[in-house]
This record gives C-alpha cells, sequence and structure tokens, in this order.
C-alpha cells in the first residue's frame, strides 16, 4: 500500500518557529556559560581614588576607559613593567620608540605617588628600556632610539661628582658617550595630597661627548651644551621615569631587574 504525507503551511511555521525558539536558547545558554569579566578588585578602586586627584590632565578614555585605568591602579609599576617585557619580547630586545596609551596611563599613576628625586635612590647604574623622542628631540636621540636595545645603553649616576655617564651602543660596534653635570632645582616641583611638595627637577648640562667604532681612535664630539634638565616622573629602587626638557620620555631598570624580569 501507498503511505502519504501531507504537510500544511501551517505545520512547517510552527516547525520554523520551534527551531528559532530552541536555537535561541540554545545561544543564550552558551553565552551565560561564559564567565563575564570580573571589574576592578576593592584594592585597585580604593587606590585609584587615592591617586585620582593628582593625576593631571590624564586621557581616561584613551588609555583604556575607566574599567582599564582602575584595573591599572591595583599596581601600575606591575602594569608598566609587563608592557615594557612584552614590548622588548615582541621586538627581539629592540627598545620601543613609539609607547602606547597604556603605557602612558600606568606612567601617570605612578607620578601620582610622588616618588620624584632622591639622591640616594638614583646612584648607581641603570639601563635603557623606553625611549621616546618627541618632536623638539635632538636629531641624534631620536637617531639612537631607532637602534637601541635594552640592556646596552647604560646610564650610571654619580651622586657625590652630581654627573651621570650615558653610554649607547649603535651601529652595532659604536660607542656614543656622554658625561653630564646636573644640579637640582626647585623649579618644576609638584605637590601630592595636600602638603607634600616633590623636587622632580635636575638642571642637566653636556660636558663631555664622544664617539668610538671598532677600533678605530675614539673622537669627541662638539654636543657640548647647557640649559637642558630632567623632570624625575617616579623613582624607586628598581624604576626611573624621566621627561626631557624638549619633550622625550625615558624609562629605565637597574640592570639586576632587567635579567630578573626577563629571565
Amino acid at each position: 500500500f501507498r503511505f502519504r504525507v501531507v504537510v500544511s503551511d501551517t505545520h512547517i511555521s510552527i516547525t520554523m518557529k520551534l527551531i528559532a525558539f530552541f536555537s535561541i536558547v540554545t545561544a543564550v545558554a552558551g553565552f551565560a556559560s561564559v564567565p563575564a569579566p570580573n571589574g576592578p578588585s576593592a584594592a585597585a578602586k580604593q587606590n585609584f581614588a587615592r591617586l585620582r586627584p593628582d593625576l593631571g590632565d590624564m586621557n581616561i578614555v584613551s588609555a583604556g576607559g575607566w574599567f582599564a585605568v582602575e584595573t591599572m591602579a591595583e599596581d601600575p609599576k606591575g602594569s608598566l613593567v609587563e608592557i615594557i617585557v612584552a614590548s622588548l619580547q615582541e621586538k627581539n630586545g629592540m627598545i620601543d620608540g613609539k609607547g602606547s596609551e597604556k603605557l602612558n596611563a600606568c606612567i601617570g599613576l605612578l607620578a601620582a605617588y610622588g616618588k620624584g628625586f632622591d639622591a640616594d635612590l638614583v646612584d648607581g647604574e641603570w639601563v635603557s628600556v623606553l625611549n621616546q623622542s618627541a618632536k623638539k628631540s635632538p636629531k641624534i636621540q631620536k637617531l639612537v632610539a631607532k637602534g637601541e636595545k635594552a640592556g646596552l645603553s647604560l646610564s650610571n649616576f654619580d651622586t657625590k661628582s652630581m654627573q651621570f655617564n650615558g653610554g649607547v651602543k649603535i651601529l652595532g660596534k659604536g660607542d656614543l658617550k656622554s658625561v653630564v653635570q646636573y644640579k637640582p632645582v626647585a623649579d618644576g616641583f609638584t605637590t601630592v595630597g595636600k602638603s607634600k611638595v616633590v623636587l622632580r627637577r635636575i638642571m642637566c648640562d653636556i660636558v663631555q661627548a664622544s664617539w668610538k667604532y671598532w677600533f678605530f681612535p675614539q673622537i669627541s664630539l662638539p654636543l657640548k651644551r647647557k640649559g637642558g634638565y630632567l623632570d624625575f616622573v617616579y623613582l624607586d629602587e628598581d624604576i626611573r621615569i624621566t621627561k626631557g626638557s624638549r619633550g622625550g620620555l625615558f624609562v629605565h631598570f637597574r640592570p639586576e631587574f632587567l635579567d630578573k624580569i626577563i629571565a
């Protein structure tokens, strides 16, 4: 015998609606099973509330919004280190010369701690991990920033003589060295909280500069200059962040700290 099935438009319509309904239920269930991102911790919110009055003109939106900035506020130093380490790994050790809004937000948060120039903390050797030139930065600085590798550019502060020596390896076997005489001044100070005055600025005069390539003799360079300065944005036992009089941004780590975090 023959078996005949008759399907009406009504049956098709009901079937399609049921399929659509169960598809939506499945999708919602799947979405619900994905955990929502956690908001900033209580410690992060508390620290951000403490730092917020001293953040200055930080662009919260370009830094990723309130959620991102509040989250970074729990450990701005750790966030800064993560950004720099990730950049060094991505670029095979080459120093980033551009930076990012997230990096600037971390630096803004650290600046709000009020840790400026300190002769005891700054004394000794540092290595460059970020060299961000500005439009008005000297041409030699822009040239160095393009080929600088982390751990090879040294900066040694001698607080007894009030000098710091800079050494940069460029072009493979080239050594560019400079000696800078510095003097802390009251200009450029900031206040943190209601009463804390933070000394930030040191005046800098380049008193000696030289260049040596491979086995060729060392030659003196006519780069002596007076009247520049460095503002200490943040300084602790591991990290030094400074801004130059021409807008350049520099981040230095202690050599042993850099070795530790990239190990």
